[in-house]
């Protein structure tokens, strides 16, 4: 004789499986725990962010953790291109100056985020994590610049998309961790 479920393990049973077929996909579950891990990370923008490279489709976690980083990679890299675009189109002595240093910033990033790839191929993702940390100080020690003078920054934008990518990446590196 064949024994009837109780509530509470048809309950569980219906659960587990919903749990496990809303986790086929492996961005959408991954975006959904880094921006309830991350106040600062927008659950649609990760997504967003993962699926702009096709290779995302069939990574696993740590080929995720490659796309963020080299996601991260192109942005600083357009930014400090950006940066020193706007200091070549001339502009105020103090908006420069900030510019200035805002390229340095920008070059800074660019420099730990190419450090942090090297780590994360090579396994060391402590090492990752403190450059990605590092390259994540350049938006707000940009914006500090504009806001000590008490000006705009023109960067503003660019430097919240890179810094949530920043996020990203974090997560990704302190799993592998």
């Amino acid at each position: 004789m064949m024994k009837s479920l109780s509530p509470i393990s048809l309950f569980l049973s219906f659960f587990l499986i919903f749990s496990c077929v809303s986790c086929f996909d492996l961005i959408a579950c991954t975006c959904n725990k880094i921006a309830a891990a991350d106040q600062n990370i927008n659950y649609n923008f990760c997504i967003a962010t993962l699926k702009a490279d096709p290779k995302s489709r069939t990574a696993d976690l740590k080929g995720l953790g490659s796309i963020s980083i080299n996601l991260n990679k192109a942005r600083a890299t357009y930014i400090n291109s950006y940066v020193k675009n706007l200091l070549n189109k001339g502009g105020d002595v103090t908006t420069k100056q900030c510019l200035q240093y805002c390229s340095g910033y920008y070059s800074d990033a660019v420099y730990n985020v190419n450090t942090a790839i090297k780590d994360l191929y090579s396994g060391d993702y402590q090492g990752a994590n403190i450059k990605i940390s590092a390259a994540m100080a350049a938006p707000a020690d940009c914006e500090d610049e504009f806001k000590n003078k008490r000006l705009l920054s023109p960067v503003t934008k660019q430097g919240q998309v890179f810094f949530q990518i920043s996020a990203i990446c974090l997560y990704f590196t302190n799993i592998f961790d």
